[in-house]
């Protein structure tokens, strides 16, 4: 490269050059960021970032909970994005898809859906041919199925997206028409607080069809008092005409049981499934 385009690195004491901020002796900036880290209104001199490359933003840890993947998408559209330069700004994203709800889902889908940006896959093997052939032969390809996980393997050279251990749901489709319901049903897990650390108190309705798939109805979250809780919990309640309750941390449960009592629902006890 040194040959092609001549030295990069100045000689004077005054030239740029740390881990993560460098300037060329041909006036180009380079910097190195963090997610996370602000990047609005970057400049060098007058001018905005035309070229961004992120690269593995997201990791295993950062999908795992939504609130950590809308964290990622906040930072991704309100601190990223904006600091390319509008009119020559280019930007590439690589990294694994590591959640159907992660970064890379969300851009995937916006691509195919707007035709904006160009979206690759490049397994490796693809069409039953390696694609990197100088790195990988077939005996190292069996090498690294052999120590490691098969979750590993698949999700880092297969590119396939594997659900987390102890995900209980592993697929889910989208139903234009409901079968015939055989049952209903109503999950609440309870927080009861309004603290913005909180997490939320959610409560969910599933139906499940005569085929024995179950099928979203409706679910509600937020960050909600002692009142407010009832006031959802009970309103999802006569959305439903029947409803089955499993409620999760007793220490809530006495309260949530006296108020279902007086609204003659007649609850039973925190650890048992019941049908009101």
């Amino acid at each position: 490269m040194i040959q092609d385009f001549g030295p990069f690195k100045g000689t004077s004491v005054k030239d740029e050059w740390t881990a993560t901020n460098i300037v060329l002796t041909n006036g180009v900036r380079i910097i190195s960021l963090s997610r996370g880290q602000k990047m609005r209104g970057l400049r060098h001199r007058e001018y905005r970032p035309d070229y961004g490359v992120a690269d593995d933003v997201e990791s295993n840890d950062s999908v795992r909970t939504k609130e950590q993947r809308d964290k990622t998408m906040e930072w991704w559209s309100s601190e990223f994005m904006p600091a390319m330069d509008k009119e020559y700004g280019r930007v590439v994203l690589v990294g694994n898809n590591l959640h159907n709800d992660s970064l890379m889902s969300k851009q995937k889908k916006i691509i195919e859906k707007t035709g904006i940006g160009i979206y690759r896959r490049y397994p490796i093997v693809q069409n039953g041919e390696i694609l990197w052939k100088e790195r990988y032969n077939e005996e190292d390809l069996k090498r690294l199925r052999a120590v490691s996980s098969s979750r590993y393997y698949q999700r880092e050279y297969e590119l396939k997206l594997i659900p987390a251990d102890g995900q209980v749901i592993k697929k889910v489709s989208y139903y234009t028409e409901l079968p015939k319901i055989k049952a209903l049903s109503l999950g609440v897990d309870l927080a009861i607080s309004e603290k913005e650390t909180a997490d939320f108190t959610s409560a969910n309705a599933l139906a499940r069809g005569i085929d024995n798939n179950f099928y979203n109805l409706k679910n509600i979250a937020g960050r909600w008092g002692f009142n407010t809780t009832l006031e959802q919990v009970h309103g999802l309640y006569e959305w439903l005409q029947k409803a089955f309750f499993v409620l999760g941390f007793p220490h809530h449960w006495s309260l949530l049981r006296t108020f279902l009592t007086t609204q003659s629902l007649a609850p039973l006890s925190s650890k048992e499934v019941f049908s009101a």
